[in-house]
């Protein structure tokens, strides 16, 4: 059996290859509903952690439950998306305190579009854009 020995500067590339990999950018996407043309992106730009995403469309009374899940947490630089369908939408955001960071109604993302929310706290950005064609 051979054993293997890592010298400092090998050490170290692994350290930040695992380090990159396991916590470095994040992407995940999600589909919601049927008929879902259009697109929510959330980017975590500050330096909270984004730990609960409430989004539903503007005619529904209640958000419903936490989109990102029981488990899961927007860290900085990491980011989301969500595929939903056309509709005029309200959304918030909350650190894991259960503090609002932004709260958004009546946004309205047509077929074809992407929302992008890009979390920055005070320097927070939106913008909505055509999906690239396929």
């Amino acid at each position: 059996m051979r054993t293997l020995v890592y010298d400092a500067p090998m050490r170290f590339l692994l350290a930040v290859s695992f380090v990159l990999l396991a916590g470095g950018c994040q992407y995940r996407h999600t589909t919601i509903g049927p008929g879902a043309t259009a697109e929510l992106v959330l980017v975590n730009r500050s330096n909270v952690n984004i730990c609960y995403v409430y989004f539903t469309p503007t005619s529904d009374s209640s958000y419903g439950g936490d989109r990102l899940g029981a488990d899961e947490v927007l860290r900085p630089t990491w980011s989301r998306t969500w595929s939903i369908p056309p509709d005029r939408w309200d959304y918030t955001l909350q650190d894991c305190d259960g503090n609002t960071l932004i709260d958004r109604r009546r946004i309205d993302i047509g077929p074809s579009q992407r929302h992008t929310i890009e979390y920055a706290g005070d320097e927070t950005a939106t913008r909505t854009e055509a999906l690239p064609a396929e």
